[in-house]
């Protein structure tokens, strides 16, 4: 599996850092093979929610096509807000 991250996923990294979150893209991985919640979303896309503290999981969205993914965004949200 290859993944790909679009230039506004890349650009998330370092603006969740500023912020005091510390995503890294082997965290990423992770979720998007074992994540707590899969749903699907808009236009092909899917959307994998999985905890990273007591209190926050992170959302990610993406578009998976053969043996490649592609990360279009990923961000935290708080525990219970989308299941």
């Amino acid at each position: 599996m290859k993944i790909y991250y679009t230039r506004h996923s890349e650009r998330k990294f370092k603006f969740f850092k500023e912020l005091g979150w510390n995503f890294s893209k082997r965290q990423i991985k992770k979720i998007i093979k074992t994540p707590h919640n899969i749903q699907p979303g808009r236009a092909n896309t899917k959307i994998v929610l999985s905890s990273i503290s007591e209190t926050h999981s992170l959302r990610i969205v993406y578009v998976a096509t053969d043996d490649i993914i592609t990360i279009i965004t990923f961000y935290p949200v708080a525990k219970g807000r989308y299941g």
